[in-house]
């Protein structure tokens, strides 16, 4: 019997632990939703990881970095649309 269960990428937990124990302190929900896992795993993670504190310098790069990151999608999706509009449709 194969398991259901995907693997996930290694800087997603690490993403999920930043946010959860950043400045922000967000919910478990919160950042399960935007993770694409259940809470029910950033719970795990959270106490596997309980200990995990950052300086306000680390929080400050790594929200730069989050911005960085929402910026370049956004473009990235504004490119696909682009190349959408102009590549020719084929019958």
């Amino acid at each position: 019997m194969e398991s259901s269960r995907r693997a996930i990428d290694p800087s997603t937990r690490w993403r999920a632990l930043l946010l959860l124990f950043g400045i922000e302190e967000r919910s478990p929900e919160e950042i399960a939703s935007e993770l694409g896992v259940t809470p029910r795993t950033i719970y795990s993670w959270k106490r596997l990881h309980g200990g995990l504190e950052l300086s306000a310098a680390e929080q400050i790069t790594i929200n730069s970095w989050d911005k960085e990151i929402q910026r370049l999608k956004s473009e990235n999706d504004q490119m696909r649309e682009k190349l959408t509009d102009l590549t020719p449709i084929r019958h």
